[in-house]
């Protein structure tokens, strides 16, 4: 499980990773499943017309949107892959491991947009929330996510 945010577990921040391996390692693409068969990833316009994806869609402060709404069938927009700067990285994905996660823009192909959180606030009624998007700019330190196994 993955939780995102404050240092204590809430059921709204939990997250079961899956993986096709026996160890989750950098070479792995996870999905993220928050609950039934939604899954964190990102969403596009489908045009019809064109028989393609047009674009994805964007979030308040015009990065990549991120959902909690993916469903499994949309395969390459919720296969996450995740890479560590760790020195003591042991080959495999362990509890307080810090990581980053990216996913492939199959829009702009061979771009991979990664997932980033703390550094845009947006408000929904008298409500202050921090914005969760992907970006393809320089990973900083609100790039990284701590993993906690239960």
């Amino acid at each position: 499980m993955v939780f995102l945010g404050d240092t204590e577990p809430h059921h709204t921040s939990l997250w079961k990773i899956k993986f096709d391996k026996d160890y989750a390692t950098i070479d792995t693409f996870v999905t993220l499943q928050q609950r039934f068969d939604k899954f964190l990833g990102i969403r596009y316009d489908y045009s019809n017309y064109y028989k393609r994806r047009e674009n994805y869609y964007k979030s308040p402060s015009q990065n990549t949107e991120v959902s909690c709404n993916v469903i499994k069938e949309n395969d390459n927009d919720n296969k996450w892959r995740f890479d560590t700067n760790d020195l003591n990285y042991q080959g495999c994905l362990k509890s307080n491991d810090i990581i980053t996660l990216s996913i492939k823009n199959e829009i702009v192909k061979d771009r991979y947009e990664f997932l980033r959180g703390h550094d845009f606030q947006v408000n929904i009624g008298k409500e202050v929330y921090e914005e969760v998007v992907c970006h393809n700019k320089g990973i900083g330190v609100n790039d990284n996510w701590c993993i906690e196994l239960i």
